[in-house]
Order: structure tokens, then sequence, then C-alpha cells
């Protein structure tokens, strides 16, 4: 185990010159910095790194995961900046909370907070075929769900899998603002939504991977079976003010 830090929580490891490999165990940084292009590389492979802030711009996408062990990002709020992309790997995962500037690329897992937490990512999200896509919804209100904020293009593939923790029961109009994007496209090949034991209720969709024009895009609505014109109209009205205090972070 490694772990980098100060009195400040402003400790670095500035990779300047060399190559470092992560294949296995924990890493541990207030800020991780790899900006030396070629002569600064960072080799993860496997493990865990956990980091407050993380600046790379050497050239290369950084990659989490080389195909075997498992690899995990986990991002402890803050900024992440990638200035040629963060890459997921198949056996790798990023969960925890923060903003990535840059784009990302996801063969792996994505597990947003731990939990209720959110992604805010400044260029494209790419789910690929291969992903799984994790959200935890512990309440009603935004800071109690997973949320993921792209601001441009959103390429939709893989697993969705929605899951309830704390012993959380939805209400009947419950709306769960989980996604924002620029734009969309494609599709999960397979949606895992909690089922309940009671009759008359179901999972409204419609809206999870509307255009970003639709007011109701990136929501998941829990609604009485059948749903009603009216209750509809009704869930826009919360959705708005959901979406309004969304868009200010």
């Amino acid at each position: 185990m490694l772990q980098i830090t100060n009195a400040s929580s402003l400790g670095k490891l500035d990779i300047r010159r060399g190559t470092l490999t992560l294949n296995s165990g924990t890493v541990t940084v207030d800020r991780l910095i790899i900006t030396n292009g070629s002569s600064s590389l960072f080799n993860f492979t496997a493990g865990l790194l956990r980091s407050s802030g993380i600046t790379v711009s050497n050239g290369v996408a950084f990659t989490v995961g080389g195909g075997t062990s498992v690899a995990t990002l986990d991002l402890l709020g803050g900024t992440h900046s990638f200035a040629n992309g963060l890459l997921l790997s198949s056996n790798a995962n990023l969960i925890g909370s923060g903003t990535i500037i840059g784009s990302v690329t996801n063969f792996g897992g994505i597990a947003p907070g731990h939990s209720a937490g959110l992604l805010a990512i400044t260029g494209d999200l790419a789910l690929m075929d291969s992903s799984v896509l994790t959200m935890e919804v512990g309440g009603p209100d935004t800071n109690q769900y997973d949320r993921i904020v792209a601001n441009g293009f959103l390429r939709v593939g893989g697993l969705l899998s929605v899951v309830f923790t704390n012993g959380y029961t939805p209400e009947k109009g419950a709306i769960y603002d989980l996604f924002s994007y620029g734009s969309i496209s494609g599709a999960f090949s397979q949606t895992n939504l909690p089922t309940f034991q009671y009759a008359g209720t179901d999972w409204d969709t419609s809206h999870l991977l509307a255009p970003a024009s639709d007011p109701l895009s990136g929501s998941l609505i829990f609604i009485p079976e059948p749903a009603t014109g009216m209750l509809m109209l009704a869930g826009a009205g919360v959705v708005w003010a959901r979406r309004g205090r969304r868009k200010q972070v």
C-alpha cells in the first residue's frame, strides 16, 4: 500500500520520468500528476487507485486495467483531467464521485458514488457493449441516488443495473433523474430494474434514453400501472424542478 498526503491534503505523486506500474495493492494520493509527455507513464494493470485529483497530459489515454485482473479507479471528489481521454478496459471499474475533464470510454464497469454519487463528464461518454453501469437509488432526492452528467455525446450499450439501497421503497410517481447529456444514441442490451412484491406498479423507461430536448430525458419513473396522462403531467412538473437543481452542480 502506498499513501501520499500531507496536513493540507495536497500531497502529490508527480511522475516526471519513467514508468510507475500498479499491478496489485492500493495507491491513495491527494493528487496524481502525469504531464511530462512520453517520459511520464503510469502502467495501471490491476489493483486500486484512489485520488482526489488527477492531471494527465502525456499524449496517450489514461488506461485502467490490463484485461486480466481487476483494476479500480476510485475518484474521491475533486477534478480529474485526462487530456487524451480515460479508457476503462474490460476488467476495470470506475467508482466514486467527481468531475472528469475529457471523454470516457467504458468496456468495464461504472458505479458512481459510494453511494450516492455524481460523475460529471465534460466530454463524451461511450458505454461499450461489454460494459456494466450500476446505479444505486437510496431515496427520491437527487443527493440520494447515483447520477451521470455527460456534457457531450452519450453512446449507450451494455447492461444497466438499477439497485435500491438502505431499504428504500419508492413512492408512486417518484422520478429518478439518472442521466443528463448533450446528445445520445444507442440502447442498453439489457436493463435490470428492481421488482416489487405489490401489484399495480411498473417502471416507465420511455424517457430514459430520450433526446436531450425532452424535459424528462434521462429519467426513470416509478408509476402506478397503467400510467395516466394526468400522472405524467404531474411528474413533468416535478422533474423540471429537480433537473433545475442538478444543472447547477
